[in-house]
């Protein structure tokens, strides 16, 4: 079985899906993503590299997946200036031993991004890490509840985000070859 429900919204086209059942995650993967990237200010190729996360992501247990066919990269990252970007996200209730950040990083990596950028950042809720490849940065955010230090009886909360954006690549994006 398969939901997909999708709306527009003032200058994007939202596509929330979930899937399950015997067709698998796989399935929708091409169907409702193309629906979604039809927004001309997204680059093409950057368009490519979300069905690439779309990929991934659907593979997150206990998530649910929502696309934004266009937001600025600026509201991704600080420093990202008149770029366009699609992204998408998962959230969810993901299993203590599955760490989808991590394993989203490999598996690109695996295919031949490379995560040699200024675009990161590490916190207690939080990670932010910048990829490359063929003239695409995606940058991929895990959120989680990191807790309380200073109470002792604080019990973090076990939802989970994790969101994947890419636009075209500028200069300002990748580190220096070393």
């Amino acid at each position: 079985m398969r939901l997909a429900v999708a709306w527009r919204l003032p200058g994007a086209l939202l596509l929330t899906a979930a899937c399950s059942g015997a067709r698998g995650p796989e399935a929708a993967r091409h169907d409702d993503a193309a629906a979604v990237l039809a927004d001309p200010r997204v680059d093409p190729l950057a368009q490519a590299a979300c069905l690439v996360g779309d990929s991934a992501l659907r593979r997150i247990p206990g998530t649910v997946l929502r696309w934004s066919a266009a937001v600025p990269f600026d509201s991704l990252w600080h420093a990202g200036g008149s770029r366009w970007a699609c992204r998408l996200a998962v959230i969810g209730r993901v299993p203590p031993q599955f760490e989808p950040v991590d394993s989203l990083l490999r598996w690109l990596k695996l295919r031949g991004w490379v995560d040699r950028t200024v675009l990161s950042a590490d916190g207690p809720d939080g990670t932010i890490q910048g990829v490359h490849r063929g003239g695409v940065t995606c940058l991929i955010e895990g959120r989680w509840d990191g807790g309380d230090d200073s109470d002792s009886t604080y019990v973090p909360s076990d939802i989970m985000e994790v969101h994947f954006g890419c636009t075209r690549t500028t200069a300002g994006d990748t580190l220096p070859p070393s």
